[in-house]
């Protein structure tokens, strides 16, 4: 009985050891599943998305949602919107749900430099973003719950390429980490 109990004592350990690596510098995923696409956002009121989604655990899976229609209505990170100050970027709060909404935060390296997003939760902010051409972005995704019965994250960067206020449009690159909690965001 003693050997039992301590074989699942060491079976939990080496099962949380390995659960809590995909956190730290030896990710659970050895390759960088990256995502690197160049999209356009409109502000709603236009048939196109205004949106992204960088959980993308519903299908179609696409970075490019429109939360105004019922099927997308909680499947996005980051909404484009008209402020009185311009366009911004605003991030999923998760109302009502357990789970913690979007973050996003502005680099300071320039996009190409990024090799890694920030883990910290203090980094990001749930308060709406401004949208300038140049503007870089680290952003966290939405939690969501993943196959294996945890609470997942993902995180991206991204540039604003080019803005058209008066359209309502912004065209950026966004390269993001397809992997659940694994921050690095160049491909090794």
């Amino acid at each position: 009985m003693r050997f039992v109990r301590l074989y699942l004592l060491l079976a939990s350990l080496f099962v949380s050891s390995a659960a809590l690596g995909a956190c730290g510098d030896d990710p659970l995923f050895p390759d960088v599943l990256l995502v690197v696409d160049t999209v356009t956002l409109t502000v709603p009121g236009a048939d196109r998305a205004s949106a992204l989604d960088l959980a993308r655990v519903q299908p179609p899976y696409t970075l490019l949602r429109r939360p105004e229609l019922v099927r997308d209505a909680s499947a996005w990170d980051f909404a484009l919107r008209r402020t009185e100050a311009g366009l911004a970027l605003r991030p999923y709060d998760a109302p009502g749900s357990p789970y913690r909404g979007a973050g996003i935060a502005v680099a300071s390296e320039d996009f190409d430099r990024i090799n890694e997003a920030p883990r910290a939760n203090n980094r990001y902010s749930q308060e709406m973003a401004p949208v300038a051409a140049g503007t870089v972005w680290y952003m966290r995704s939405r939690q969501f719950p993943s196959n294996t019965g945890g609470i997942c994250l993902k995180y991206a960067k991204a540039k604003a390429l080019e803005v058209d206020a008066a359209a309502g449009t912004v065209k950026m690159v966004v390269a993001l980490n397809d992997n659940c909690d694994d921050e690095r965001l160049e491909a090794d």
